[in-house]
């Protein structure tokens, strides 16, 4: 099994939530890619320092909801994406 398939079985099976409370939190610092480049065009964005969840918002609307994945598993989105499993 390859790491594009182990990484989207994990991903499926993994609960992810949208949550208000970490987009109304103004302690949290929201941080792009350094690869989203200065458009401000169709970005995400992710806050760290939560024990164990990644939050992750559109940067296009701050104030909707962030899905929160498990840490683990977005880990493992981030590999794979660097590692160009979704190049297919």
């Amino acid at each position: 099994m390859n790491l594009s398939t182990s990484f989207e079985s994990t991903w499926r099976s993994t609960p992810m939530k949208a949550n208000r409370s970490f987009t109304a939190n103004p302690s949290l610092a929201w941080r792009k890619s350094s690869y989203s480049g200065s458009e401000n065009g169709a970005c995400v964005e992710v806050a760290d320092g939560i024990p164990h969840v990644i939050p992750v918002r559109d940067s296009k609307n701050l104030t909707a909801p962030a899905l929160a994945f498990p840490a683990a598993q977005w880990q493992q989105f981030v590999t794979a994406a660097k590692n160009s499993a979704f190049n297919d």
